[in-house]
Protein backbone atom coordinates (compact mmCIF):
# COMPACT_ATOMS: atom_id res chain seq x y z
CA UNK A 1 0.00 0.00 0.00
CA UNK A 2 1.50 3.50 -0.91
CA UNK A 3 0.88 6.42 0.92
CA UNK A 4 -0.13 9.56 -0.75
CA UNK A 5 -0.19 13.30 0.10
CA UNK A 6 -2.34 15.70 -0.75
CA UNK A 7 -1.78 19.42 -0.62
CA UNK A 8 -4.55 22.04 -0.57
CA UNK A 9 -3.45 25.73 -1.25
CA UNK A 10 -6.32 28.37 -0.75
CA UNK A 11 -5.39 31.45 -2.05
CA UNK A 12 -6.87 35.00 -0.27
CA UNK A 13 -7.16 38.13 -2.01
CA UNK A 14 -8.34 41.65 -0.86
CA UNK A 15 -12.11 42.26 -0.60
CA UNK A 16 -14.30 44.28 -2.89
CA UNK A 17 -16.08 47.12 -1.67
CA UNK A 18 -19.05 47.42 1.02
CA UNK A 19 -21.80 47.68 -1.46
CA UNK A 20 -23.69 50.51 -1.76
CA UNK A 21 -25.49 52.82 -0.87
CA UNK A 22 -24.55 53.88 2.20
CA UNK A 23 -27.61 54.58 4.70
CA UNK A 24 -28.43 56.66 7.38
CA UNK A 25 -30.65 56.16 10.26
CA UNK A 26 -31.13 57.65 13.65
CA UNK A 27 -30.35 61.22 12.75
CA UNK A 28 -30.30 63.13 15.81
CA UNK A 29 -27.77 66.25 16.59
CA UNK A 30 -24.97 64.17 18.02
CA UNK A 31 -25.41 60.88 16.32
CA UNK A 32 -26.13 59.01 13.54
CA UNK A 33 -26.52 55.44 12.48
CA UNK A 34 -24.64 54.41 9.10
CA UNK A 35 -25.33 50.95 7.25
CA UNK A 36 -23.89 49.59 4.73
CA UNK A 37 -23.67 45.99 2.69
CA UNK A 38 -21.16 43.06 2.96
CA UNK A 39 -18.58 43.40 0.10
CA UNK A 40 -20.09 41.07 -2.90
CA UNK A 41 -16.12 39.54 -3.42
CA UNK A 42 -14.75 38.93 0.03
CA UNK A 43 -11.49 37.86 -1.02
CA UNK A 44 -11.87 34.14 -0.09
CA UNK A 45 -11.97 34.81 3.29
CA UNK A 46 -13.99 36.72 6.64
CA UNK A 47 -14.10 40.24 6.33
CA UNK A 48 -12.25 41.16 9.50
CA UNK A 49 -12.83 44.46 9.51
CA UNK A 50 -14.23 47.54 8.27
CA UNK A 51 -13.13 51.34 8.25
CA UNK A 52 -14.73 53.84 8.69
CA UNK A 53 -13.98 58.02 8.57
CA UNK A 54 -15.56 61.20 7.72
CA UNK A 55 -14.80 64.61 6.58
CA UNK A 56 -16.40 67.85 8.07
CA UNK A 57 -18.27 70.18 5.10
CA UNK A 58 -14.89 72.77 3.76
CA UNK A 59 -12.21 70.79 5.24
CA UNK A 60 -9.34 68.65 3.48
CA UNK A 61 -9.05 66.19 5.98
CA UNK A 62 -10.25 62.72 7.45
CA UNK A 63 -11.32 61.75 11.07
CA UNK A 64 -11.09 57.92 11.72
CA UNK A 65 -14.43 56.36 12.97
CA UNK A 66 -13.44 53.74 13.27
CA UNK A 67 -10.98 51.07 12.08
CA UNK A 68 -11.84 47.66 13.67
CA UNK A 69 -15.95 46.88 12.95
CA UNK A 70 -16.82 43.89 11.61
CA UNK A 71 -20.37 44.87 11.83
CA UNK A 72 -22.18 46.07 8.72
CA UNK A 73 -23.56 49.23 10.68
CA UNK A 74 -22.20 51.60 13.07
CA UNK A 75 -23.33 54.50 15.02
CA UNK A 76 -21.41 57.46 15.21
CA UNK A 77 -21.77 59.87 18.11
CA UNK A 78 -20.63 63.36 17.05
CA UNK A 79 -22.18 66.62 16.26
CA UNK A 80 -22.93 67.10 13.16
CA UNK A 81 -22.96 70.56 11.73
CA UNK A 82 -23.67 70.38 8.18
CA UNK A 83 -25.71 67.47 6.19
CA UNK A 84 -23.14 68.21 3.70
CA UNK A 85 -20.23 66.10 5.42
CA UNK A 86 -19.07 63.26 3.94
CA UNK A 87 -18.42 59.51 5.04
CA UNK A 88 -16.29 57.01 3.81
CA UNK A 89 -16.65 53.03 4.73
CA UNK A 90 -14.14 50.99 3.25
Amino acid sequence: MALVQTNHLFFLDIPGPPNGPIRFSDVTADSITIAWEAPSDDGGGDISNYAVDYREFGRATWSTVTTCTTRTFIKVRKKFKNSTDAVDVR
